[in-house]
C-alpha cells in the first residue's frame, strides 16, 4: 500500500525526464504527461481518500480522541481535572500521566474547541486534520498540561506549526510583538516585516493574524517561544 499526493509525485517524475525525447510515444493518450503515465503504471489499484467537511469533523474527532465524556459520566469535569493538578506531581508511571492527558483530550470543552478550529482549516482532509490533532495530542504530553484553558491554546500552537512550518524559523523569537499588535494594522505590518514577510508571504501573515484574533493570542505567543 502506497500513500502519496499524485499532483506532487507526477510533477517530480515530470521534471525528472523533462529532456526525454519520446515524452509523447511513452505518455498514455488520456494522461497529461510522462508522469501521470507512471503513476497509472505503479498503481493498479488508485483509491482516493474521500475530501472531509464541516459535518464530519466530529467522526475524526471520535476515532482520533474517543468520546466525549460529559458531567456525570466516567470522564472528569473542568473542577476535576482541576483538582487533579497535583497529580502531576505525585504520579509515577507514564501510564498515570496518560490517564489525565486522556480525561483532557474528551473534555467537553476542549473537544469544542477543536471541532471550531478544524471547521476553519482551508485544507478539509482526513490527512491535514489528523496531522493537527496529532501534533496537538504530542503537545499536550510534552508539557503535561493539566488544564482546560492550555489545551485549549496549544490547539492554536498545534495549528500554527502544522499551517506554516514553512514560516516557524522566521517567527522565532517574534511571538510577543506579534501578540501585541494583531488588532492594529500599521504595528501588525511593521511586526511582521521585521520578521521578513514579504508581498508574496501576505496572505499566510493574513491568516496567522486571523487564528491569533480567534484565540488568546498573549497566551498562545507564550506557548509558541516555549515550543518552537
Amino acid at each position: 500500500m502506497l500513500g502519496l499526493d499524485t499532483t506532487v509525485v507526477a510533477s517530480h517524475v515530470d521534471h525528472a525526464y523533462r529532456e526525454l525525447a519520446d515524452a509523447k510515444i511513452v505518455t498514455h493518450p488520456d494522461d497529461p504527461s510522462p508522469g501521470w503515465t507512471f503513476l497509472r503504471k505503479l498503481v493498479q489499484l488508485p483509491v482516493r481518500l474521500p475530501r472531509t467537511t464541516e459535518d464530519n469533523v466530529d467522526q475524526v474527532l471520535l476515532a482520533q480522541l474517543g468520546p466525549v465524556h460529559r458531567e456525570g459520566e466516567v470522564g472528569k469535569s473542568s473542577a476535576g481535572i482541576a483538582a487533579d493538578s497535583a497529580m502531576f506531581a505525585e504520579v509515577s508511571t507514564a501510564e498515570e500521566i496518560e490517564q489525565v492527558v486522556i480525561a483532557i483530550e474528551q473534555h467537553p470543552e476542549v473537544r469544542e474547541h477543536l471541532r471550531r478550529r478544524l471547521r476553519a482549516q482551508p485544507e478539509q482532509s482526513v490527512r491535514e486534520e489528523k496531522r493537527l490533532l496529532n501534533v496537538w495530542q504530542f503537545y499536550l504530553r510534552v508539557l503535561y498540561t493539566e488544564e482546560i484553558e492550555q489545551a485549549g491554546h496549544l490547539v492554536a500552537v498545534a495549528e500554527i506549526a502544522t499551517r506554516w512550518p514553512a514560516y516557524l524559523h522566521r517567527l522565532r523569537g517574534g511571538w510577543p510583538n506579534l501578540a501585541d499588535a494583531v488588532d492594529d494594522d500599521v504595528r501588525w505590518g511593521a511586526a511582521i516585516a521585521r520578521l521578513g514577510y514579504g508581498y508574496d508571504d501576505r496572505r499566510a501573515a493574513a491568516n496567522l493574524r486571523a487564528l491569533l484574533r480567534d484565540c488568546d493570542a498573549p497566551a498562545v505567543a507564550a506557548l509558541a517561544d516555549t515550543l518552537f
